[in-house]
């Protein structure tokens, strides 16, 4: 348990007596954690119960048993290292008003409509230093403002809100009365960089909103530096003659364009010298298509510097990196090139560990490893993880869009844009169909016990069952997944069930307003999406040897309602049927497949005379 301020711990526990919300803002990740595990052993309020039930559907990650432990005692944290679906759901627990006392770090305060009747802020906060590193520093004003904006929000607090600064002593108090409440803590204005200028300058271009000069003077003039400084006629000449030498614009009589190297640059967001390494990386480092290699590269960029893995349990000493790297080139059957090449064949020279491995954390992170195997093993949360996927993924992207017209033919192009995908998402290349669906709580592990027990696609989903799902998952995320699959399957089924099975006539089907309208047997048939379904799987059901599980139609016990009624709708078609085997599983038969049903019975009678219908089933 962390030493928890007497005055902090009295004025939460008072608040919550009288039984209001509190929210409390540490500058450190390690010290949300702390306080939030103090704090639920000294004021061991009511379990947040919703929330635990929620939590239930979440993978287990090193953060997560922390988090229930604290939350059987009615106290949350937020921090980076949780997975958005945990933030998510602590989020909805604290604006339902189960959740009572939550610690967080600024996450929490950036773009998230969170209020609280009472805001506690510890006045300093981790702001990058100019190595790069982490600093604290007392917080500056906006920053301030930010964080006690979450309190007393108009409209979801009936009278007023609290921000509480707490001073250890009088002096202290004085310091944070003069910086917060009269405002002394206004942060020094810089003035435009030529890095800032150019990213800005370019995304301008980019999207048409500078075309000259004249665009240039009066969208400078108009921002609120220009308004502030009183830019008038203002030109950032040198800013444009770097971006014109370095090919991010180009003139054209009197006009602006932002060249391929320009677009992907403001695509992406990225720094004008992450680009022209990028640029570099194809022609000076010979990188072609080579992952591996790429991601080596591509961390020592300025935007990879964001991704570096700050805090390392490794020994600061130094490693043997060549043989735990070994094993990644045989996983990706690559060979190392450029600068990863001359890391591993000169192993005497001094290494940055953080380098590699972050380099080895994004490497195995879209290999089918547990997350908290990861997790444990670089000393970071999955928040964090998905985190560094997402940055790498959008490098990864710049580097196909800058390759386009560096002599990358489209099938590298398509290989490494498969690896940015699988960057993103911190899946194996199996995984990503299933993770596209954006199906609630489907989380990454989730993804790969699917995939192992042979579930890749909708379909899988589908012909596995309901059941067999659920034993995989978490009912709830089993229902949420089989349901997106079916729709799925029912969308697309229009095109795919145009195309005959072999041996098959083609059925022909459209969407007609909220139906589908199929044609059969040389007549059309109105179909609710319900049953339309139905009938795809059925259709498609040679794949199984024409029998398909009623499991496999929909989970549930309605199948033999929903059969009965495709029955209904079929009726006035000829030559059609939907035939059972009376174990539970059934098979369509269409003009030409009357082989199927048992010899001497009528198939244009089996879907019109109830009694006929119910005699032909097998024994």
């Amino acid at each position: 348990m962390c030493d928890i301020p007497i005055e902090l711990y009295r004025g939460v526990k008072h608040l919550v007596d009288k039984d209001e919300q509190v929210l409390i803002f540490t500058a450190t990740r390690n010290g949300c954690v702390n306080l939030a595990v103090g704090l639920a052993e000294l004021l061991s309020l009511s379990a947040v119960n919703d929330v635990l039930n929620m939590l239930d559907d979440i993978p287990d990650t090193v953060q997560k048993g922390k988090l229930l432990s604290c939350l059987q005692k009615g106290v949350g944290f937020h921090n980076a290292d949780l997975g958005l679906s945990s933030r998510r759901i602590l989020e909805a627990g604290f604006r339902s008003g189960e959740l009572k006392v939550m610690v967080s770090t600024s996450t929490l305060a950036m773009g998230v409509n969170f209020p609280s009747k009472n805001v506690f802020i510890e006045a300093v906060k981790c702001y990058d230093g100019y190595d790069g590193r982490p600093i604290l520093k007392p917080l500056v004003m906006y920053d301030y403002n930010q964080l006690a904006g979450r309190a007393g929000r108009f409209g979801h607090t009936d009278d007023f809100g609290r921000a509480i600064v707490i001073a250890d002593d009088e002096t202290r108090r004085e310091v944070l009365w003069d910086s917060y409440v009269y405002g002394s803590a206004h942060p020094k204005v810089e003035p435009f960089d030529i890095e800032k200028l150019a990213n800005l300058l370019l995304r301008w271009t980019s999207c048409g909103l500078v075309k000259d000069y004249d665009d240039i003077r009066n969208m400078f003039a108009n921002t609120l530096r220009g308004y502030c400084e009183k830019y008038g006629d203002w030109v950032p000449q040198k800013t444009i003659d770097i971006l014109v030498e370095h090919e991010f614009l180009k003139f054209k009589g009197c006009r602006f364009y932002c060249t391929e190297l320009g677009k992907a640059t403001a695509r992406h967001n990225i720094f004008l010298n992450t680009a022209i390494l990028i640029k570099d990386g194809f022609g000076q480092h010979g990188l072609s298509d080579n992952f591996l290699s790429w991601i080596y590269y591509l961390i020592d960029t300025p935007d990879g510097q964001k991704l570096i893995l700050k805090r390392l349990s490794i020994s600061q000493e130094k490693l043997d990196i060549v043989e735990p790297l070994s094993h990644l080139f045989d996983l990706y059957s690559e060979k190392p090139s450029g600068q990863l090449a001359v890391l591993v064949t000169n192993p005497e020279i001094p290494v940055d560990q953080a380098r590699v491995a972050t380099f080895s954390l994004i490497a195995e992170m879209i290999q089918p490893l547990p997350t908290m195997e990861l997790e444990t093993k670089y000393d970071i949360g999955w928040g964090r993880i998905k985190h560094i996927g997402e940055g790498a993924s959008n490098l990864m992207q710049a580097v196909v869009d800058i390759g386009g017209y560096q002599n990358l033919d489209d099938k590298q192009r398509q290989k490494l844009h498969i690896y940015a995908e699988r960057l993103f998402h911190c899946l194996t290349e199996e995984g990503l169909t299933l993770a596209l669906l954006k199906v609630p709580l489907l989380e990454r592990d989730y993804i790969l016990r699917l995939n192992s027990a042979g579930m890749f696609t909708p379909s899988d989903i589908i012909n596995a069952g309901f059941d067999a799902v659920s034993s995989i998952v978490p009912e709830r995320v089993a229902n949420n997944l089989y349901k997106i699959c079916q729709d799925i399957l029912s969308e697309k089924s229009m095109e795919t069930i145009n195309k005959p099975l072999p041996g098959r006539r083609a059925l022909r089907a459209r969407k007609a307003g909220s139906r589908y309208e199929v044609e059969i047997g040389g007549m059309k048939v109105l179909l609710q999406p319900k049953l339309y379904s139905y009938l795809f799987k059925l259709y498609n059901a040679d794949k199984l040897e024409g029998w398909l599980d009623k499991s496999f139609l929909d989970h549930g016990s309605n199948q033999v309602k929903y059969i009965y009624k495709l029955k209904k709708a079929l009726e006035s078609v000829p030559g059609v049927a939907v035939e059972s085997d009376g174990s539970g599983r059934y098979r369509l038969v269409l003009p030409g497949d009357t082989g199927k049903l048992r010899k001497g019975i009528d198939v244009s009678r089996v879907i019109t005379d109830k009694k006929v219908s119910t005699a032909y089933r097998r024994s």
